[in-house]
């Protein structure tokens, strides 16, 4: 369904960097990753970012064991249920 690069978009912004460093790391200007994320947001019927993050890290990702996964899965859900409403 994604692509490697939108993969890596998410990876990235799901281990904490902004859009700017991440399109930095990714090699594309800010336009153009935002343009991208907004087709990924799409592709996964997401309306923020943070809710692809959440369905990228829920579905994607091989979380190391279920503490960590659990964890990780209640951030995301703050996160994809508007606590943090202004990162987008």
């Amino acid at each position: 369904m994604l692509n490697d690069i939108q993969r890596q978009q998410l990876a990235l912004l799901s281990h904490g960097k902004t859009s700017k460093e991440a399109a930095l790391i990714l090699g594309m200007t800010i336009e153009t990753f935002n343009r991208r994320l907004e087709t990924v947001r799409l592709a996964l019927n997401a309306r923020t970012t943070h809710q692809a993050v959440f369905i990228y890290a829920t579905h994607y990702v091989n979380a190391p064991d279920r503490e960590t996964s659990g964890r990780l899965r209640r951030i995301l859900l703050d996160l994809a249920n508007g606590i943090t409403d202004d990162c987008e």
